[in-house]
């Protein structure tokens, strides 16, 4: 988020710099209308926007005045609070997020309006083109929906001959996406078919695997996903992940991921930064009085908590913490019907035991995680390494078992496939 703030604060820079340098001159403050739609992310934003302008001489209450609004997520609030910035006759608004934008643009056509958003402005007819706005309308925007056609010309340079690609994405309705539009169109071109699949679960994962192998994929496009990341231990990634402001109880999703792949990494400064989002998303929803997803985000809150206190050394804030995660979990076990769980926090905590060399305690963790959570790939390796250290070879036997049995066709060369198979083939 830090090389985005800077970037976009760039923008507001170079688009005002003419308007401030005469205000430092003349000693004038100016004002800037920071206009910002999804509550959750109006503190994180603000800060780094503050953090921004003052490392670029413009402090708040000296040379500029900030005039924030937003928190509103409906189309009509954002246009009054558009209107109201309108009123009060700042110099510049700055419009964060697609409704944020298109409020400030009706709201006026004299006011500079500089943009942080994720949807194409050109589409949207509010900009004449990237190179040349014209108009009142600057700044930034992610560019990975065009991307994507970019993205599979490079890959046809790497594989001669392409004509199928896999696309693996999480997203149910991806075929109603810009970005799945645009890699369609690339692919025409190319004369490739995309075969897009999209696995909820460790268990469709590896079907997933099966039928890209049955379809003769030449190539593999993932779109990074949480889970995903989660399922296959990608810490990296997962760390990486872009947050993509949506609806609080969504946006959790994404740090929590961010959170857990930081620490397993062994960054745990910005797995803590997460884990404060996390507490601001749960507080937005506990303000909003959505009971049952505010408790959703601080079960995410206290096991990212739990895993940042282990990785310094508190053993036993990260159990009490991981603990309470999993007991919070159960007790609202009864009101989820039909959810798909992210991770587990029973599973979690049995990792957690196993890592801190408590191997009984880890396997009865996982065995308790398989009556909500059955046949999960992460929860049948840790229950067999967990049963492993303690030497009971009866039911390593039967975790590794079943974990082949799960991936019996697909994904065999996983690590942890190796390994259970190296154990059964000594059996």
């Amino acid at each position: 988020m830090k090389v985005r703030i800077i970037l976009f604060t760039f923008a507001l820079v170079v688009w005002a710099t003419s308007h401030l340098a005469e205000a430092q001159q003349s000693g004038k403050v100016h004002r800037i209308g920071l206009l910002i739609a999804a509550s959750n992310v109006i503190e994180p934003f603000t800060d780094a926007f503050r953090q921004g302008l003052r490392d670029l001489g413009y402090i708040e209450g000296k040379n500029i005045v900030l005039e924030i609004r937003g928190g509103e997520a409906e189309p009509a609030r954002i246009a009054d609070l558009a209107a109201e910035l309108v009123g009060l006759k700042v110099d510049i608004i700055v419009a964060v997020g697609g409704q944020a934008l298109h409020a400030a643009a009706k709201a006026t056509s004299t006011i500079p309006i500089v943009m942080r958003t994720g949807g194409d402005p050109v589409k949207s007819g509010l900009v004449a083109s990237l190179a040349r706005p014209g108009g009142n309308i600057t700044g930034v925007y992610a560019m990975s929906v065009e991307l994507s056609g970019k993205r599979l010309e490079l890959l046809a340079e790497v594989v001669p001959g392409l004509k199928r690609i896999a696309v693996l994405t999480t997203a149910s309705k991806f075929a109603a996406t810009d970005e799945y539009k645009d890699m369609e169109a690339a692919a025409r071109v190319l004369g490739a078919k995309l075969q897009i699949l999209t696995p909820l679960d460790p268990d469709t994962i590896d079907r997933a695997f099966l039928a890209i192998g049955k379809e003769g994929a030449q190539a593999l496009i993932v779109i990074p996903s949480p889970r995903y990341a989660i399922e296959r231990g990608a810490w990296a990634d997962a760390a990486a992940l872009e947050p993509r402001p949506s609806t609080p109880a969504a946006d959790a999703i994404t740090y929590f991921t961010r959170a857990m792949g930081a620490v397993r990494k062994g960054d745990t400064a910005s797995a803590q930064r997460d884990v404060e989002q996390l507490e601001s998303l749960k507080n937005t929803l506990t303000k909003s009085k959505q009971k049952y997803w505010a408790d959703q985000v601080e079960i995410q809150r206290r096991a990212a908590a739990a895993w940042v206190a282990q990785a310094e050394g508190k053993k036993n804030e990260a159990l009490k913490l991981m603990r309470s995660a999993a007991a919070l979990e159960d007790a609202s076990e009864k009101h989820v019907a039909m959810e798909n769980r992210l991770w587990p926090m029973r599973e979690l905590l049995g990792e957690m035991l196993l890592q801190l060399n408590e191997p009984a305690q880890a396997l009865k963790e996982f065995e308790a995680s398989f009556k909500a959570a059955p046949n999960r790939f992460r929860g049948y390796y840790g229950a067999a390494k967990a049963a492993e250290r303690l030497g009971d070879e009866k039911k390593t036997k039967i975790y590794y078992e079943k974990l082949v049995e799960l991936c019996r066709q697909a994904d065999t060369e996983r690590p942890e496939m190796v390994e259970a198979k190296a154990f059964l083939a000594k059996k």
